[in-house]
């Protein structure tokens, strides 16, 4: 058997992350292990100095560091790390944005939890996913 994808979930609304953290587990059979859990970006940096996870979802809109300004942080310090923005909505002005702050995937909150288990096992093997949002933004911009 294969090891479970290990990830992080950083997202400030803690219902929302305990929630999806409990449902992710459970809906992918053990193939994804939630290792980490945080409220904001600073959070996330201080609790990863022991087992790092193969994958971060983490929201682009929260207090005291959001996404984008953690992403940057991620990139220097763990760039073996795969960062995948997650979000109900990917405002224009920062679709191309998170390309460059090294995010190679965005996935929409709403999307259903079976859809987001197997993007999650897609982009863990390398695949990049942007949700057709995302796709639009960028060819837009």
């Amino acid at each position: 058997m294969l090891s479970p994808i290990r990830i992080a979930v950083v997202d400030n609304n803690a219902v929302f992350r305990s929630v999806f953290c409990r449902r992710i587990t459970e809906e992918s059979c053990g193939n994804i292990e939630v290792i980490l859990q945080a409220g904001n970006g600073a959070e996330l940096l201080y609790q990863l100095n022991g087992a790092l996870p193969d994958l971060i979802l983490m929201d682009l809109d929260m207090p005291v560091m959001d996404g984008i300004e953690t992403a940057r942080y991620l990139r220097i310090l763990f760039p073996e790390i795969t960062l995948v923005a997650f979000s109900r909505q990917l405002p224009a002005e920062l679709r191309p944005v998170l390309y460059g702050r090294g995010m190679r995937s965005f996935l929409r909150k709403d999307e259903d939890i079976y859809s987001i288990v197997r993007t999650i096992r897609q982009i863990s093997r390398g695949s990049e996913y942007w949700s057709s949002e995302a796709v639009s933004g960028v060819l837009a911009a």
